[in-house]
């Protein structure tokens, strides 16, 4: 989350903006907050890219949007939080939807986005990625995998950056997401699939019900109160269609006055069919014509350009209007063969999501066959296949043999417990000294190993004297401050040195007995 108490403010605001139809103020504030920031990347620094990739894509400006996009994934890998990853890669999936640029890489982006997502420590930022998964796969039409998102959504109202509506909006996706289910089963025209509409219809109703409470009770703006009342209505029509079309064309005069063309269309839509539904087909038509003619369907929202169709062909047909039965036959036809692709889609995007799942848990059980539960490093495994990589590899290679003096009796004098400390320490302590190419593993009771690739440079002394250090520290201070201090014992090998890779092991361990033979033992034990 983010935690500047100047920056949060000034983000939020220019982050309504870019959701309230004020993109260009967005945009404007948005630069004078990364002068602000300065150029040093930083959590606050993927707010801006990720607010720049909303607005731009609200505008229209596909290939902005897709920079912004790209600078908060950068981002997400220099300051380590994959959760930006995430958010970023399902907001591409919508922006290419957008642009029409077909699934094969919404699949790869948002099976990515479900493993940045797994990897997210951060609740804030879990939390965003979830409603970006939700809006990615609603987009799509994957309405079976939105739906979980939406719904963990709403059961954990989280937000990065404090949005007052943060709640709200998660509530209005949940109604929006049932209700676009509504629509796109009421255009099968099957009627096996009526309970089916009936209950997405009531999540809808519930999720908007809920919406609207939360805009109430946080004293929301009136725009996004006018969404939830939107949606009630939208759930609610069939039941009350009079009282509907008194509610809905109050609605679209609202939107219309608010310059929120969108919306507008969805109420004419809505006051259309309720029109229709309560008997009078001429006004329903009217309604429905003015509606279409008063904007250009091709620049709106995909899915809301099919509703307006979708209703202007069933009350034209229901009018008996020439070729109106023949359009809606059409239209169901096609609505079909939609539901098809989608279902063929949805199968695609499942199966790589399990295949990603076996892949994952495989990783997982790969690595628990190489790693030390306790000490979390290498186990013995590990170490014999980093030795045999190595060999194949023909890398030099530095190898320590440490030995916990006395471990045993200290075991059995004090306890598990300080024993098992002791072993995480040193664990820890040999870990700090490696880097990602090199391995510490525990290679028995007490025994452990360092493999480092190196042609000889690695000080044996300072890892030597930061092991001591350690485990000093551990009974000095704490749970263990009364037990004794404890002692290692560290031999050494190099291939530097002319030796085989194979004889490494048994030289290290021979210095490293000399060196025990040096009595540094700090263990004072009780005697029997």
């Amino acid at each position: 989350m983010l935690n500047d108490p100047i920056m949060r403010p000034r983000l939020v605001v220019a982050m309504f903006d870019a959701q309230a139809g004020r993109e260009a103020e967005a945009l404007e504030a948005l630069e004078g907050i990364l002068t602000d920031l300065g150029p040093a990347p930083s959590y606050a620094h993927a707010v801006v890219a990720y607010t720049r990739a909303i607005a731009a894509f609200e505008l229209g400006e596909y290939e902005a949007g897709l920079d912004a996009v790209d600078a908060c994934i950068d981002l997400a890998g220099i300051i380590d939080e994959p959760g930006w990853e995430s958010v970023a890669l399902s907001l591409r999936v919508d922006i290419r939807g957008r642009m029409a640029a077909g699934c094969g890489d919404a699949i790869d982006d948002l099976v990515r986005a479900e493993v940045t997502l797994a990897a997210c420590e951060d609740r804030e930022l879990a939390a965003w990625a979830h409603v970006g998964l939700g809006a990615a796969y609603q987009g799509l039409r994957l309405y079976e995998l939105a739906l979980p998102h939406r719904e963990f959504s709403t059961a954990n109202p989280l937000d990065v950056i404090g949005q007052p509506e943060s709640e709200f909006i998660d509530w209005l996706n949940l109604a929006d997401c049932n209700l676009r289910i509504v629509q796109e089963l009421e255009q099968l025209a099957d009627p096996a699939r009526s309970a089916e509409i009936d209950a997405a219809r009531e999540r809808g109703a519930n999720a908007a019900q809920t919406a609207l409470d939360v805009s109430m009770r946080d004293g929301l703006d009136d725009r996004w109160v006018g969404a939830a009342q939107l949606d009630l209505a939208i759930a609610q029509w069939p039941a009350h269609p009079a009282t509907a079309v008194v509610v809905l064309t109050a609605l679209a005069e609202q939107s219309t006055a608010q310059s929120l063309g969108q919306e507008a269309m969805i109420a004419r839509s809505f006051q259309a069919r309720a029109l229709a539904a309560d008997g009078d087909l001429a006004a329903a038509i009217a309604v429905i014509g003015a509606a279409a003619d008063a904007v250009d369907i091709t620049a709106l929202d995909p899915d809301i350009a099919t509703l307006v169709h979708w209703t202007a062909i069933q009350i034209s047909a229901a009018a008996g209007e020439p070729g109106g039965a023949a359009a809606r036959r059409f239209g169901i036809s096609l609505s079909r063969r939609w539901w098809s692709e989608r279902e063929r889609s949805l199968w695609a995007m499942r199966n790589a999501l399990a295949l990603e799942h076996l892949g994952h848990e495989h990783r997982k059980e790969r690595l628990a066959a190489r790693h030390d539960a306790l000490t979390d490093v290498g186990n013995r495994r590990a170490f014999d296949e980093w030795l045999e990589h190595a060999d194949e590899s023909g890398w030099p290679v530095v190898l320590l043999s440490v030995d916990i003096d006395e471990f045993k009796s200290v075991n059995d004098a004090f306890g598990h417990a300080y024993g098992d400390a002791i072993l995480v320490a040193v664990a820890r302590a040999l870990r700090a000294h490696t880097r990602t190419d090199d391995l510490v593993a525990r290679i028995g009771g007490d025994e452990f190993a360092v493999l480092v690739r190196d042609g000889g440079s690695t000080d044996v002394e300072a890892i030597s004297t930061d092991l001591r250090s350690a485990l000093r520290s551990i009974s000095n201070a704490g749970e263990f401050a009364t037990r004794p201090d404890i002692a290692v014992s560290v031999g050494a090998a190099s291939t530097a040195e002319g030796l085989a890779l194979a004889s490494l092991m048994a030289v290290a361990d021979r210095r490293m007995y000399a060196d025990k033979r040096n009595d540094r033992t700090l263990v004072s034990l009780p005697q029997d």
